[in-house]
């Protein structure tokens, strides 16, 4: 017996380690998919809520499937095939988003979310599904005559705090996307070594109830993939270190244009291309701006400064290296204070264009938000120069907030400008709501707000008169431009575009906020209307696949459901009140999922050390917990929203991931251990594992699929941050009174 125990011992340290790099490999592959699906969609929350959802909707798929599948003991090769696969496939599906894009979708066209969910969905499908497969297969493989689920939960959760952590503090500052996956593959091809290891073992044979002898042939082969296939597949991760595949893939996304520049930044990916002598500037695959564009400029700069008569100091957000700045210094300011969040792009214009090399130009790198807030100076103009609010991220520069904000920093009769796309000659219903927002909104700061129509709907906003004769204006000050000016500019028509534009606003619409974005929703119903896309069909269809899943679990997998859909959602909260304090998140997704991981990792081992037995009163509470959570969370923000220190403010925000972390992982251990003898008796060691592993682990991910699909994509714009967090609180309620009322009934 004890030379058994010893077997088992040395076995078990094989696939424990294979655990851990299959939870480090999985999380450094989904934060290398998430960024680059990020840039390359346009990425905004919707595009990340759908991402995260697919992906975590078909690893769910593969841990329930994969029950049916094994019936009886793991087939080894199959395990070290999909080991194999899982250690392959990253690196193709990078390869297949940046080639498919704009050869399966033409270039320059819109994409609507459902032709992006597909794509997303196909593209993850075999790496989720065979990852999600894999959790139940180590599952049967670490346990040995009982459940080690818990077990295998909290390894795989440890891998993924150190794939997180390095990916956040390491990888991301010294190797680029192909470097990264090579590093994922070389880790996953140690774990295939590892169950080699494992299957040649004396613990493989005593496990399947046969001798050395009777696996003789297997041990042969898996010898071969020890001294031969490994070390020639390892020779491939050199590869991306050789030769630089990332820029050379990238250039599939960039057709007809030169790629000069890629670079990841803690802000976002940035890419210049060239086009002739046209320089073109891509943040996160969206174009912020071309040079060459002296009409784009003029607008944004002339229509509001011309209100001046005498600006010296003028504050530029954003579009400084465009040309825009070069157009304020025909009006002779003292000073213009350029803000641009990412440092990496002042330092790309200033190598490229040096369009803000001027003694009157003082360049910024902060977000605009707080340099606003921090800033002593008083200005006589603002110049938003910022793309429409498609992200959480923008619609933070059009809220009532920023603007009371902004206004603090204004001089008496200052103006300010921003704009939104063209509406031309025809406003439609959700281009009216769009504009109707942001124009009540500057209302309720500004006393006169106008619109001028150009090539975007510039609205102009100040407490002193405004005017339409832009023209005239021009020539009184002399102002020398090529398309705003007295022979270009058709005041007339402007104004009869202008009121057209006018008399199509709702003048009660909602006014936008920080923590209530109704125009970030505006702006995607605005997008969907180009598709015809009818946002109720998809919250119906949503809802529909939501009552199927529900109706086929079990009461404790209700409680999971709920708590996974509360993690995910809790998370996405936390990073969109991050966002809209801080003014990015692209680099603190991953220290934030990291401290996620953190908190399950210490909850499954909480429990897992717990050697008394789990009632179903402990998972209760547990579930009382989450649902007061998410009640309390909202207060919480509000009240660090701008108002600490930030190293104090990220603080707060990772305690709050690391609690709603915590709470979920020891649910998710304690439904593990809750009536489990019987269960795996009445199925069969091996059976009832998997069955245990692949039922919990997939309502836990169900859950969390469907939180980071409504969430982003519906709760936050539409309800708001605080409604949002109600509703989860709602959420759980609802799946404690029905594991109360099922457990009251069943025991009756």
């Amino acid at each position: 017996m004890m030379q058994i125990n010893k077997i088992f011992v040395r076995g078990k340290s094989y696939i424990f380690f294979s655990v851990i790099i299959l939870g480090f490999s999985s999380l450094l592959t989904q934060l290398v998919i998430i960024r680059e699906f990020y840039s390359v969609f346009d990425g905004n929350e919707l595009i990340f809520g759908l991402l995260l959802s697919s992906w975590m909707s078909i690893t769910a798929t593969g841990a329930l499937i994969i029950k049916f599948i094994l019936k009886k003991n793991i087939n080894p090769f199959v395990a070290v095939v999909f080991q194999i696969l899982l250690s392959i496939l990253p690196a193709l599906c990078v390869y297949l988003i940046r080639y498919t894009r704009f050869t399966i979708f033409p270039a320059g066209a819109g994409l609507n979310p459902i032709d992006i969910f597909i794509f997303a969905f196909a593209v993850s499908l075999p790496y989720c599904l065979i990852s999600g497969m894999m959790f139940a297969v180590y599952s049967q493989l670490f346990s040995f005559n009982e459940n080690k689920t818990g077990n295998v939960y909290f390894y795989e959760t440890l891998g993924s705090i150190v794939g997180g952590a390095l990916f956040s503090f390491v990888l991301i500052f010294v190797l680029n996307t192909f470097e990264i996956l090579a590093v994922i593959y070389g880790f996953n091809l140690i774990s295939v070594l590892l169950l080699a290891f494992y299957f040649t073992s004396d613990i493989y044979s005593l496990e399947a109830g046969r001798s050395d002898n009777s696996v003789g042939n297997k041990h042969k082969i898996f010898s071969l993939i020890i001294k031969y296939l490994i070390p020639a597949f390892s020779v491939l991760i050199i590869i991306p270190f050789l030769f630089n595949i990332d820029l050379q893939t990238k250039q599939y996304l960039y057709k007809n244009q030169s790629l000069l520049e890629n670079m990841d930044t803690p802000y976002g990916n940035l890419v210049i291309t060239r086009t002739s002598e046209q320089l073109n500037f891509f943040s996160d695959g969206i174009l912020m701006f071309s040079t060459g564009n002296p009409m784009a400029s003029e607008e944004a700069v002339h229509y509001a400064m011309i209100q001046c008569r005498n600006p010296k100091y003028v504050l530029l957000l954003s579009g400084g290296i465009s040309g825009t700045a070069n157009e304020i210094l025909k009006y002779a300011p003292y000073k213009i204070d350029y803000v641009e969040l990412n440092p990496f792009l002042i330092e790309l214009g200033n190598k490229y264009i040096k369009n803000i090399n001027h003694a009157g130009i003082n360049a910024v790198a902060e977000d605009g938000r707080i340099f606003v807030r921090n800033t002593n100076e008083k200005y006589d103009a603002a110049i938003i120069n910022l793309p429409e609010p498609s992200t959480a991220q923008f619609n933070r520069y059009y809220s009532c907030e920023f603007f009371r904000e902004l206004k603090l920093r204004m001089t008496k009769g200052s103006v300010i400008s921003l704009s939104l796309p063209s509406t031309e000659n025809y406003v439609s219903k959700e281009a009216a709501e769009l504009n109707s927002s942001i124009y009540v909104t500057l209302k309720k700061v500004f006393k006169n707000v106008i619109i001028i129509p150009g090539g975007k709907n510039y609205f102009i906003a100040s407490d002193m008169t405004l005017t339409y004769d832009i023209g005239k204006r021009t020539d009184e000050m002399g102002i020398e431009n090529i398309y705003v000016n007295k022979y270009y500019y058709d005041e007339p028509s402007m104004v009869q575009r202008a009121e057209n534009i006018l008399s199509s606003l709702n003048y009660k619409a909602q006014i936008n906020h920080d923590f209530f974005p109704v125009s970030y929703y505006q702006q995607i119903n605005y997008k969907l209307s180009y598709f015809g896309i009818n946002n109720y069909i998809l919250i119906i269809i949503t809802a529909i696949l939501l009552l199927v899943i529900l109706l086929r679990m079990k009461p404790l997998g209700w409680g999971l459901f709920a708590g996974g859909f509360t993690a995910i959602g809790s998370e996405i909260v936390v990073l969109f009140a991050f966002q809209v304090i801080f003014g990015y998140v692209y680099y603190m997704y991953s220290v934030i999922i990291t401290a996620f991981m953190l908190g399950l990792a210490i909850g499954a081992f909480v429990i897992n050390s717990y050697s008394g037995s789990t009632k179903i009163n402990f998972f209760l509470k547990i579930q009382i917990l989450i649902t007061i959570y998410s009640i309390v969370l909202p207060s919480i923000l509000m009240s660090i929203n701008y108002g600490l220190n930030k190293i104090f403010t990220v603080g707060i925000i990772l305690i709050l991931i690391l609690i709603i972390s915590l709470l979920t992982g020891i649910q998710f251990a304690t439904a593990l251990k809750i009536d489990q003898k019987g269960f795996i008796l009445s199925r069969g060691a091996n059976q009832g594992i998997i069955a245990i592993a692949s039922e919990t682990y997939s309502a836990d991910l169900f859950g969390s699929a469907f939180g980071a699909l409504l969430v982003s994509g519906f709760l936050i714009p539409i309800t708001g941050i605080s409604n949002t967090c109600f509703i989860m609180g709602g959420i759980n309620m609802a799946a404690l009174i029905v594991i109360f009322i099922r457990n009251k009934f069943n025991n009756t």
